[in-house]
C-alpha cells in the first residue's frame, strides 16, 4: 500500500488540503464556517473533466477511501485543537 502524501496550506484563515490518489488531483478547501469544504477533482485522463463539490465532513469521508483517510487528519486536528 502507497503513503498518501498530503501538503496542508493556509491562507486567510483557510485550510487548503492537496494529494494525488489513484490517478485524481484532489484540491480541498474549508469554507469560512469551518463545516463544508469544497471538493475539487481532477483527474489525469482528458475524458473527464474538472469536478467540484461542496459537501460536509460526513459526506467526504463517504465519497472515497482516499478522502476517508483526510478527513480522519482533518476530525484528529479539530480535536486537538478543542
Amino acid at each position: 500500500m502507497a503513503a498518501l502524501m498530503i501538503n496542508q496550506s493556509t491562507t486567510s484563515g483557510r485550510a487548503t488540503y492537496t494529494f494525488t490518489s489513484r490517478g485524481t488531483l484532489y484540491t480541498i478547501i474549508t469554507r469560512e464556517c469551518g463545516e463544508l469544504f469544497e471538493v475539487i477533482s481532477e483527474r489525469k485522463s482528458a475524458s473527464f473533466g474538472m469536478q467540484i463539490v461542496v459537501m460536509t465532513l460526513k459526506e467526504m469521508a463517504a465519497r472515497s477511501k482516499a478522502l476517508t483517510h483526510l478527513c480522519t487528519i482533518i476530525s484528529a486536528g479539530d480535536a486537538a485543537r478543542a
